[in-house]
């Protein structure tokens, strides 16, 4: 009579217990106000020649010689792979989120979720492992239970500490879980597995680990900018529509160019739309943005649809956080840093938006980064647009927020 194998409970402790850890740790850190010095202490540095060197990053450094040394003889070339494309997709999530914060790239705020929800993918890894699951079973649901652990945190924190429901950090969290599942997927690999991104068969993607892990990776890159773009809790479902309507259309574009028939039809469609795009860009070089309707700008003759914009003092457009509201940390840590003479505030169709500055039209402050006179303006978009028009005709380098609304 054969005995029953053993179930291995260590590795499913551990998930619960790392679950639970994911949850209460954010919560302990506001009610303790830890957040506050961690943040102070991302700040702390030392000076060598002159040069601010942060104490974080510094330790960071020497903890990854310190791995690497150790390890020597054990490291391979995949190895070096792995931490270069660790660095490189958690410098393309830092990149994409808290704009106005304006965090540097070593603070452990603007990391903890990457790290926090990358370790969660190993620990599932080791689980699933334990239960012989097979590794797009693994991808799938470790992608799933992340999502309904991030929910469920942001959700709990409305109500236990006092915060809101930030979707952004959704979108860190679930891209966080992509670094670790490619790290574990990269680590894990049989020589034999072929690492293909698109198959020709609609269902043959789900199959496989690597086309599952590329459909999720390029969603959870478009959910990450649409979220840090659309953060306030009142524009959740928005967000989430939103991230479908841009992925739906570029993942039937990824699908199509697979096939011959279609991939002049594909190239020859962008190719008008570049030319098309470059030709009315040229042409509107006088009115630069024009509020068409509520909800609809145009920027030199490209449609923004209900995104608030923001025209740099270059004349480069950036689709910024949708609000009415700007507060203090937003103006100092990154806005006044942008500006040069002049800001102008496009506050909605109505007015309802650029809340935070003075309720005068026009005034001056002194720009605490560039440490001069800063004049800005305040209007109601359709006079936004013609006084930006007219400032840009005559020559001023001109900050403009406008918002979409």
């Amino acid at each position: 009579m054969k005995r029953k194998k053993p179930k291995n409970n260590a590795a499913r402790i551990n998930m619960a217990l790392y679950t639970f850890l994911l949850i209460a740790t954010p919560f302990l850190l506001v009610r303790n106000y830890l957040q506050q010095a961690v943040g102070m202490l991302s700040q702390l540095s030392f000076s060598v020649a002159g040069m601010n060197i942060p104490y974080v990053l510094s330790a960071a450094i020497l903890a990854l010689l310190l791995v690497i040394i150790i390890n020597i003889r054990h490291l391979r070339l995949l190895h070096l792979l792995v931490i270069l494309i660790t660095i490189i997709l958690m410098g393309i999530g830092q990149s994409s989120t808290d704009y106005y914060f304006n965090h540097d790239f070593y603070e452990l705020q603007h990391n903890w979720h990457y790290f926090a929800y990358g370790i969660f993918a190993w620990i599932s890894y080791l689980y699933h492992k334990s239960i012989n699951t097979s590794r797009v079973k693994y991808i799938w649901f470790t992608s799933l239970q992340a999502v309904l652990i991030s929910v469920f945190d942001e959700g709990a924190q409305i109500f236990i500490s006092g915060r809101v429901f930030d979707i952004c950090d959704n979108g860190k969290d679930i891209w966080g879980t992509m670094v670790g599942l490619i790290i574990v997927l990269l680590l894990t690999r049989d020589k034999e597995e072929k690492i293909k991104l698109l198959y020709r068969k609609p269902l043959a993607n789900l199959q496989n680990p690597w086309s599952s892990m590329f459909i999720l990776l390029l969603f959870s890159y478009i959910f990450l900018n649409i979220s840090s773009i659309l953060t306030e809790s009142r524009y959740i479902p928005s967000a989430i529509l939103w991230s479908f309507i841009v992925y739906i259309p570029l993942i039937l574009l990824l699908f199509f160019l697979q096939f011959r028939w279609s991939r002049v039809a594909v190239i020859v469609l962008l190719a008008t739309i570049v030319v098309s795009g470059s030709i009315t860009i040229k042409k509107n070089s006088t009115n630069i943005i024009i509020q068409k309707q509520a909800g609809r700008l145009s920027w030199r003759g490209i449609p923004v649809p209900w995104f608030d914009l923001m025209v740099q003092t270059d004349g480069v457009p950036k689709l910024v956080d949708k609000k009415i509201y700007f507060n203090k940390k937003d103006k100092i840590n990154r806005i006044y840093g942008l500006c040069e003479d002049i800001m102008l505030i496009g506050s909605g169709t109505k007015g309802q938006g650029g809340k935070g500055f003075s309720s005068e039209k026009s005034y001056f402050v002194f720009n605490p980064i560039t440490r001069r006179p800063l004049q800005i303006l305040v209007y109601p978009n359709l006079q936004a647009c013609r006084i930006y028009n007219q400032l840009q005709a005559d020559g001023k380098k001109v900050l403009l927020i406008i918002h979409n609304g």
